[in-house]
């Protein structure tokens, strides 16, 4: 068990790097193919009044959200390895652990009235202080919860990673731009930054483990953190109570 958790921890060594191998044959290809769908508005509407003003920080906000959310939730899908064993069911019930905690955070993050850039701020400087506290105390909270029964491990799982899915949910809406003018290339990049983001969280899990995906995810987060603070403007715009979704 001890080094399954270091395994889990530092990063899983795959013979020959297939699987590393195959996500970077087919990552330059994402990252063009995905790249030219999420700048071409920026280009084509150059003269747009709304994109033209903060477009680029629009963007940038999203890019962060986006590489954040996936640095944060892969290794939190894979937060049950080392207590339930590597079997397709404890990947499962991680999966739909997050998924429902991410709702939680998500639906109370739909009825804060009218939020403001500082108090979206204060959210990710939440966020941001919670991954800290997970990369210094969850080695040792691993080792004790390893050596408990299972019943007692599968509650100690959901209670790890109910936590992070309750504020990856509760922030992830900020990436949203509710403007009509701006909503379609909003929802747009935000559909195209998380492939970039999904299959860089996978490669640098297998590459670095948990620790340092989690350290990633953290750093992005610092950084929209500083563009919370540097524009405020552009998150007071941020949807509330209600998302504007494109026809």
């Amino acid at each position: 068990m001890v080094e399954l958790i270091q395994d889990f921890l530092t990063g899983v060594r795959i013979p020959g790097g297939t699987l590393l191998a195959a996500i970077g044959s087919r990552l330059p290809l994402l990252v063009v193919l995905t790249g030219t769908y999420v700048l071409m508005p920026l280009i084509t509407h150059r003269r747009h009044p709304a994109l033209n003003r903060d477009g680029s920080e629009g963007f940038l906000v999203q890019l962060c959200m986006g590489f954040g959310f996936f640095f944060v939730s892969i290794p939190a899908i894979e937060l049950v390895t080392p207590l339930l064993g590597l079997h397709t069911y404890s990947q499962w019930a991680a999966l739909i652990a997050l998924i429902l905690f991410m709702g939680v955070g998500s639906y109370s993050a739909a009825y804060i009235p009218k939020a403001s850039g500082r108090r979206r701020s204060n959210k990710l400087g939440l966020l941001a202080s919670l991954l800290v506290l997970y990369l210094f105390a969850l080695p040792p909270l691993l080792s004790r919860l390893s050596d408990l029964p299972e019943s007692l491990r599968i509650a100690g799982s959901v209670a790890l990673v109910g936590p992070l899915g309750v504020m990856l949910g509760n922030t992830w809406p900020s990436a949203l731009v509710p403007r009509k003018r701006r909503s379609v290339w909003s929802w747009a990049s935000c559909s195209a930054i998380p492939v970039m983001a999904s299959i860089a969280a996978i490669s640098l899990f297998f590459a670095g483990g948990f620790a340092v995906t989690l350290f990633s995810g953290f750093a992005v987060y610092v950084l929209a953190l500083g563009l919370a603070v540097l524009r405020e403007p552009f998150f007071r715009e941020a949807p509330s109570h209600r998302y504007t979704i494109p026809e």
